[in-house]
Parts: structure tokens; sequence; C-alpha cells
């Protein structure tokens, strides 16, 4: 017998062929969606005989019963012929061995070695300037309804056709994975889009529709749509829908973000900032840590304009850049809004995002009640964005506030000059 290896370390595949004495058929082991769980090297292993497919099982390979049973499961599929050449107790022996070198490549899949410092140009470093390096992670985050698919998908267009209206951009294939809307809806907003800012609504997007699934569900099909496709950014609509259990674990997030950087691409994912809290993306403290850029997203209505400004608040390897604001006109005509213009703008177009940039929970608690007055502590978090917690500390122990009344459990205050 002879045997042989074919190995592609990227898509998680390993196959392993042997030719039989005596017939010349090649017996075919292959093993998929191999990971390491708490338990042990998991794969999904399929056997077959020339082109017939005998069976597959996914389990941890390190366990005997399992090859057992699915060894048995496959014999009884083969004719009286093949049972000679490929006796069970040998077929056994072959899914065992197997599994012992598959073990082993697994663990052998990444060799280190001497690497020699070589500089990047602004050019190499950056997909999306400043907001998407080559090769890196990024998440977009903020309170639900601010227009961060929309940025997504500006995003997107802007690296799939090289589009620098917005932002220079290193053009290249997208993959924009969509787990929050239907295809219809993409559609659509892929149209408004289109017409809006590449001012053609002829325009597409290698895309991967899959509402109410999860990344966990899909990564398969992504990760081979990335390779097959040179794909160099993948959008993920949103970080929420990684399938990997609740989002304020750590393991989980680590998890989620190792779920991202297999997909051999630079990625850009789509994040919801917790209730109260407007600087952070939902969950634990691990999705910052990971991510090479964090980018917060505030959002200002003004009639039918939506004001934003994206500003970085974690970066990798980059300073800080200043905050940007762009803004979405749309034209409304009863219920329906359609995107009709994306344009850079400034902040004094819109005051309230700029009045947010430059000041920080004392200064905006302070400046909401030299203006408006007595307020609680919900009302003042509401107002400005932060946590109620943080915001009722501050006043709390500010000598500028004072408590000057009480209505039910909620406590009012206001600057100790107005009273």
């Amino acid at each position: 017998m002879t045997a042989r290896w074919d190995n592609d370390v990227a898509r998680r595949t390993y196959r392993k062929f042997i030719t039989l004495v005596g017939t010349g058929e090649e017996f075919a082991l292959k093993a998929t969606n191999v990971r390491m769980e708490r338990t042990g090297l998991h794969a999904r292993v399929g056997l077959f005989l020339g082109e017939r497919y005998l069976g597959h099982d996914e389990f941890n390979i390190s366990r005997r019963e399992e090859r057992t049973r699915l060894s048995k499961h496959c014999y009884e599929k083969l004719g009286d012929v093949s049972k000679e050449a490929l006796p069970l107790a040998v077929l056994g022996e072959h899914l065992d061995a197997f599994s012992l070198e598959l073990e082993d490549s697994f663990g052998h899949r990444y060799t280190g070695g001497r690497v020699h410092g070589k500089r990047r140009t602004s050019e190499q470093r950056f997909l999306l300037r400043p907001y998407l390096l080559s090769g890196g992670g990024t998440i977009l985050f903020a309170p639900p309804g601010t227009g961060k698919s929309w940025v997504g998908l500006l995003m997107a267009l802007s690296i799939e056709y090289g589009c620098t209206d917005l932002w220079p951009v290193t053009k290249g294939n997208v993959l924009f994975v969509n787990l929050e809307r239907s295809e219809e809806s993409m559609q659509d907003r892929l149209s408004q889009a289109g017409s809006a800012f590449l001012r053609t609504p002829d325009c597409s997007l290698l895309m991967l529709n899959a509402r109410g699934l999860s990344m966990n569900d899909v990564h398969a099909s992504v990760l081979e749509m990335v390779l097959a496709n040179h794909v160099s950014v993948v959008v993920l609509d949103s970080l929420s829908r990684t399938g990997l259990g609740s989002m304020v674990f750590d393991d989980v997030s680590n998890k989620s973000m190792d779920l991202l950087n297999s997909l051999n691409a630079a990625w850009l994912a789509i994040g919801h900032a917790p209730r109260g809290d407007t600087e952070h993306v939902y969950g634990s403290v691990m999705f910052d840590a990971a991510a090479d850029l964090a980018v917060k997203l505030s959002a200002e209505q003004r009639d039918s304009t939506l004001g934003l400004a994206l500003e970085v608040t974690k970066a990798n390897d980059i300073a800080k850049p200043a905050t940007q604001y762009i803004a979405l006109d749309f034209s409304v005509n009863g219920e329906d809004s359609e995107l009709v213009g994306v344009r850079r703008a400034s902040s004094a177009e819109f005051p309230e995002l700029m009045m947010k940039e430059k000041t920080g929970l004392a200064d905006s608690v302070i400046l909401y009640l030299s203006g408006s007055g007595k307020a609680t502590a919900t009302e003042l978090a509401k107002e400005t964005g932060y946590k109620r917690e943080n915001v009722a500390r501050f006043l709390s122990k500010s000598p500028s506030i004072v408590r000057i009344g009480k209505q039910g459990k909620e406590v009012f205050y206001d600057l100790s000059n107005n009273v």
C-alpha cells in the first residue's frame, strides 16, 4: 500500500489517500472543520473508496469508541472484493493512524522562524485610512439605529470600487457577511448606496446573506469564499451574531476574535454599544483588547440629514486620528426614506456631535445643567450618553453640583451657582 497526504491548513482540511493492494482502488480519509475544543481535537471525518462515499461522523478523534463505530459503519458499505482488499481490522487501523497523524499535523501546522524588521509605507499599512489596517481587525460600534450598517456598507463599496470620496483606500475584493437583514433589504440598500455614493445604481458586492444564522454557522462558507475570491476584507454585520455564547464572558469574546482572525483577511465587525455606555462595544473588555482599532460612531439627526462622527477610541500601531464627520442625506416621502447623498461634513454642521467630542462627563453634565436647569441622574445619563452610575457618582462628589429636591425615588440636581 502507498499513502499520500493533501493538507489545506487555511481551510482546516486534511486528506490521506491510500492505494489498496490487489484492486488498486484509492481509499481516502478526509477531515474537515478541524478545531481544538476543551476536551480535545474534534473534526468531521469522512471515508471514501474511489468516488464512492462510505460514511462520516463528527467527534473527538482521540475517542476509540467513535472511531470503531465509524469503521464498522463504513465497512458494511463495501462489496465483497473491496472487503478482501480492506478488511475491517485494516480499515480500523487506517482510521486510527489517520487520527493520530492528524493530531500531529494539526499541532504542527504553524512553524516559527527568524523574522527581520521591514517598514511598511502608509499605502501598505492601510486598506482604508485611518480605520482599517491591512491584515488587521476593526470594530465599528454605536447604539442601535445610529447608521452603523450604512457606514459599513460605504466602507465596503469604497474598497471594492477604489472610491476615495470619503477615505483613502487600497482597492481590493470585499465580502459582506449579512446576518442581520434579508437579502432583499441588502439589495435595496446596495442600490441606494450605489446611486448616492458611487453615482450608479448598477453596483454589486460579494455577499453572504444568512439572516438568523451565526458567524459560527457560516464560518466554513465564509472562509471558502475568502480563499476562492481572493478577498482582502470581510465586513461582518454584526458582531453580536458570532453564535459562541454570551458576549460578556472573556472566553467567548476571545473565541469570537479567533473566529474572525482565522479568515485570512482583514475584517470590519459592526458592533453595538451597551445601554448607557457609548464608549465601548457591548461585551467583554477582550473585544477592545483583541481589535486593532475600535471606532465609536455617534449620530445627530438634523431634518433629513444624518450627521455621523467617527472617533477612534483604541488603536494599535498608529496614532489616534482626529474625529471625522460625514453626512448622509435622505429623501423622505411619507414612510419611505431613501439615501440620496453621501458627503464629508464639518463639525460646525452638527453642533451636538461637536459638543460630545469636546466634552467629557463632567463638562457634559455641567453644560447641560447650565442650559436646561435641574435634572435627575437618569435624565443626565440619557442626555450625555454616559452610564447612569458614573453620572450619579460625579453628581455626589462634585462641589459644583447641589441636590435641590426629590420626587419619588428620583433626586434632582443643579449647579450650585444656579441655586
